[in-house]
């Protein structure tokens, strides 16, 4: 005959929660801890490890873009890129209308092969063509945008979110919904409490 199952209480749930937290700050700072080189050397016969010592020396960058243009530093020599001039990312085009997005909304433009930095290095480099293409059929497209225009643009995005988030920007907000949804934007009114918008028509 099986026991019963013992249900836990909310306060052993909690303390059990805590300890799982505890242990996994724990082991987090002893990864943390190990140094590079000892990394590199214990799995320096996976398959993978120039990519991931790359992103060991800048984690925040996606490193299956470690390209460079022949106008900027080498890896070796900048391995955070913050001496490089250009934005670069991979996309795939084989994804619908996702090559007239990044070039012609968001202002990116194909890599060509001279443009590139150790172009030889490039893991499954699909040469066939003009503009630099990786992988099955070379469905993966290089593109780059100048470093400064970049982020110029990241700032504005960010000042432009920050902006809708005030009672002015959600008043704006609902206005323009109300417009799209053909209401009369007269009568409209942005009730703005607890950094929501509620809509109420002149009749509410």
């Amino acid at each position: 005959m099986t026991k019963p199952k013992v249900k836990k209480t909310q306060e052993v749930l909690v303390r059990e929660s805590r300890v799982r937290a505890r242990e996994s700050q724990q082991l987090e700072a002893e990864l943390q801890a190990v140094p590079v080189e000892t990394l590199q050397e214990k799995f320096k016969d996976f398959a993978g490890i120039e990519v991931a010592e790359r992103r060991l020396l800048n984690p925040d960058v996606w490193h299956s873009v470690a390209q460079r243009l022949v106008d900027e530093p080498s890896f070796g020599t900048d391995p955070h890129g913050y001496k490089g001039k250009w934005m670069l990312r991979w996309i795939n085009t084989s994804h619908p209308n996702r090559y007239s997005h990044v070039i012609g909304n968001l202002g990116y433009v194909p890599v060509t092969w001279p443009e590139l930095r150790d172009a030889d290095k490039l893991a499954g480099a699909f040469k066939e063509g003009e503009f630099v293409r990786r992988g099955d059929k070379g469905v993966e497209l290089l593109v780059k945008m100048p470093k400064e225009l970049f982020m110029a643009i990241k700032a504005r995005q960010r000042q432009q979110s920050h902006a809708a988030s005030t009672p002015e920007g959600l008043r704006a907000a609902a206005v323009a919904d109300a417009v799209a949804r053909g209401a009369d934007a007269r009568a409209i009114v942005g009730n703005i409490t607890g950094g929501g918008v509620e809509t109420l028509s002149a009749d509410s």
